[in-house]
């Protein structure tokens, strides 16, 4: 909890951040071990970014626990 109320709230949605190519995959993870994720790879809602970010980290923790 906070020590004081909210005031104030502003939410923003970034109506041109939509994706123009459908990818197949969740998520995209290089061979270095880069990845990215968010809603980029699918529909623009929450739910996709914490799919993609869900998918990434499990993809990441199987590559490290297999070397």
């Amino acid at each position: 909890m906070l020590p004081e109320p909210v005031e104030e709230v502003c939410v923003h949605r970034w109506a041109y951040a939509k994706p123009t190519v459908e990818v197949a995959d969740t998520y995209h993870l290089d061979t270095d071990g880069v990845g990215v994720a968010g809603d980029a790879f699918g529909a623009p809602r929450a739910q996709t970014a914490w799919r993609s970010g869900h998918d990434l980290a499990r993809a990441l923790v199987a590559r490290l626990t297999a070397q």
